[in-house]
């Protein structure tokens, strides 16, 4: 059931100890990528899962990497959107995310192992054909299971809608979503307009998860709601 009083409540003490972590962390990213590239000097990982420094250009990479870690880190904590946020600005907040991750990963590595990032010229593409095609393979399948798991979770939201006396509308996926709460197993979120019975709109936030109180050993699907507006 949608509890209004309870969305109204938040933030918990959980929310607000989740964001002050998630921001210090962002900022000890930052500072220690400035550190990296005044210093000339950075840890960077190194085989067999140990830490190694490095110095000069490796040192500058290893930096600019820590600081676009520390951008992932700050845009992937937060509430839900307004709903009057223009749709160009949830765009370029997706972009500038995920961005980050992958600038940071790429920089790291190339820090890490110069020169073996860029793929080698092979003038027989059949060699790295194989090997592409079933990273492609792999990959579909990771997605195609992620979304059959999202429709099945969609149901729950729908029932608990119905369960409720409104009547859904729309109900999107919202894939890795930063406004997911820590902490909930297996946690799927979703973007929700329905109407109640007077014939308002509303629109909101909510996610499916997994409750091992009620089911120890599967887990229920449990709806928790954290943003609703009348439109």
């Amino acid at each position: 059931m949608i509890d209004l009083d309870k969305i109204r409540r938040q933030p918990t003490a959980w929310v607000v100890f989740r964001e002050v972590l998630g921001n210090w962390l962002a900022l000890v990213l930052f500072i220690y990528g400035f550190a990296c590239l005044i210093t000339s000097q950075a840890l960077v990982p190194g085989r067999a899962r140990h830490l190694r420094q490095v110095t000069g250009a490796a040192a500058a990479l290893g930096g600019l990497g820590y600081l676009c870690f520390g951008v992932f880190v700050y845009f992937s904590d937060g509430p839900p959107p307004p709903e009057n946020r223009p749709p160009v600005w949830r765009i370029l907040r997706a972009v500038i995310r995920w961005g980050g991750l992958g600038a940071g990963a790429i920089l790291i590595f190339d820090a890490s192992f110069p020169g073996e990032l860029t793929m080698p010229f092979d003038p027989e593409p059949r060699v790295w054909r194989p090997i592409i095609e079933t990273m492609g393979l792999v990959a579909g399948l990771a997605v195609l299971l992620c979304y059959l798991s999202a429709m099945f979770q969609r149901e729950a939201v729908k029932r608990d809608l119905l369960g409720s006396g409104f009547e859904p509308l729309h109900i999107w996926w919202r894939p890795a979503a930063y406004w997911l709460p820590w902490g909930y197993r297996w946690a799927t979120g979703f973007r929700v307009i329905y109407s109640d019975p007077a014939g308002v709109t509303h629109k909101g936030y909510c996610l499916v998860y997994r409750s091992l109180l009620k089911d120890p050993q599967w887990g229920t699907r449990e709806v928790r709601w954290l943003a609703v507006t009348a439109v």
